[in-house]
């Protein structure tokens, strides 16, 4: 018989028990299972410093510096969105807005002036 067909016919504590020894060997086995994934992952991070080249010739040499070169460089950064800049207005247009601004500054002024007279 499976643990599921005796599950109906026991009471909580020997299905607790029955169920307990399985749980208990799997969750052995996923430990072991992680601790020999982590014992690869140090095993190769002793040998992650040293590169292995080829020469022309057969011999291979330790480049090592290489990686510790490529170690202190900064890492690549991509470059920032470019901001929105103001519109350039021509020198001349400039001037006309100018010259515009004073010229109603004037006639204001001389239109309150008048209204001032007139209404006295």
């Amino acid at each position: 018989m499976s643990i599921v067909d005796d599950t109906h016919h026991m009471d909580f504590s020997q299905h607790y028990a029955s169920v307990a020894r399985y749980f208990t060997q799997v969750l052995i086995a996923a430990v072991f299972s992680i601790l020999e994934g982590l014992a690869f992952i140090l095993d190769r991070t002793q040998y992650s410093n040293t590169i292995f080249y080829t020469l022309g010739s057969g011999t291979t040499s330790n480049v090592s510096f290489l990686t510790q070169y490529m170690a202190t460089l900064k890492p690549f950064q991509a470059p920032s969105a470019p901001q929105p800049t103001t519109h350039s207005i021509s020198a001349l247009r400039k001037r006309t807005l100018e010259v515009t601004k004073h010229n109603h500054k004037k006639l204001m002024k001389r239109t309150r002036e008048l209204r001032n007279r007139i209404g006295k």
